[in-house]
């Protein structure tokens, strides 16, 4: 039995932590993993292949929508307006960005709890940060001037990209604040930033 705590939008336990234990049929094994893993993986994809036979029986336990769940719950608790979104953020961060203020400009006030896993093409240099501080960026920049919006973009596993942080906070203030430290938030969202500033910033 395998059991899962999925941060992936459709819990396919493919896709769950590289999927170990949801190898598809034929599927090249990788290098160095122990014998009982490789004995494991051969049995799932032998029996795979017969619709009567199931290896591994996946059971999730936790997900990204429980997550949601629990943050609106919390939150009522302390009398907020609580509004969950019942689709989920899967596609590029700039155009789920978008998509995602063009939808709040419609929706009363409170606090929106989205969802999901959505998806940063990388430079051929890497920069630091992962797609939720990406998220928060772009998200920042459409805030700009803004006093009636805060944006928390966070990762459920603890970590966003290689970092130590799970993500960032921002306001309509984050790009003024940048700026005042020298920094342009348009070109910190597209290049690669420099060593000096893979580091814990507060904006």
């Amino acid at each position: 039995m395998n059991l899962l705590i999925s941060d992936v939008p459709a819990d396919d336990p493919a896709f769950i932590g590289s999927g170990p234990f949801a190898t598809p049929p034929d599927a090249k094994l990788p290098v160095g993993l122990p014998d009982w893993v490789n004995a494991l993986l051969t049995k799932t994809n032998r029996e795979a292949r017969q619709p009567e036979a199931t290896a591994v029986n996946h059971h999730i336990i936790a997900s990204n929508r429980d997550a949601c769940a629990a943050v609106a719950d919390d939150a009522r608790k302390k009398g907020l307006a609580v509004y969950i979104s019942p689709v989920l953020l899967e596609g590029e961060v700039g155009y789920e960005v978008d998509k995602l203020f063009d939808e709040l400009e419609n929706l009363p006030p409170g606090l929106h709890v989205f969802g999901g896993e959505t998806t940063v093409a990388l430079p051929e240099t890497l920069g630091c940060g992962g797609r939720n501080q990406h998220l928060a960026l772009a998200a920042a920049i459409h805030m700009a001037g803004r006093s009636d919006l805060w944006l928390l973009a966070a990762g459920t596993d603890g970590t966003d990209g290689p970092t130590q942080e799970a993500g960032a906070l921002v306001d309509g203030g984050t790009v003024a604040r940048g700026e005042a430290s020298g920094l342009d938030a348009l070109d910190c969202l597209h290049a690669p930033m420099p060593a000096l500033f893979c580091k814990p910033v507060v904006t």
